[in-house]
């Protein structure tokens, strides 16, 4: 099928670009996955902070991690809301510590649609797994 083609191109073109000969696929996601974890603890990015706004309680927003946040989680809500992987809190909690992290690591503000781009990349990249995961 058409989705799964393209779920397999993208994975083939972003395998050849980032590995080294001697790496495989998997040493390789292992690895980003551990850069991911180590910026996340230098961020102190946490699990409250998403669960604080889905509780809809009040963030300071005077300080730019808040008003990011603000920003991101109410994009995130919006992001391909017609497919089920995108209101998994657990799909809602990755974006939304993906585009923290790149706000805060590169010292920008947060700006609507780059949830857009991001969801783009996670459906080439998961593709039809993203839909099982839903289901």
């Amino acid at each position: 099928p058409k989705g799964e083609l393209r779920t397999l191109t993208w994975t083939s073109h972003l395998y050849r670009l980032s590995l080294s000969p001697a790496e495989t696929y998997l040493s390789f996601c292992s690895k980003q996955h551990k850069k991911f974890l180590q910026l996340q603890n230098r961020f102190g990015i946490q699990d409250l902070e998403y669960d604080t706004l889905k509780e809809r309680k009040k963030i300071d927003r005077s300080t730019f991690r808040g008003e990011t946040l603000h920003r991101i989680y109410i994009d995130i809500l919006r992001t391909r809301s017609e497919i089920p992987f995108f209101q998994l809190d657990k799909t809602r909690k990755y974006l939304m510590d993906i585009l923290t992290i790149w706000c805060l690591q590169h010292n920008t503000e947060y700006t609507q649609g780059m949830n857009d781009i991001l969801a783009t990349i996670m459906m080439a990249i998961l593709g039809d797994y993203a839909v099982v995961k839903a289901l």
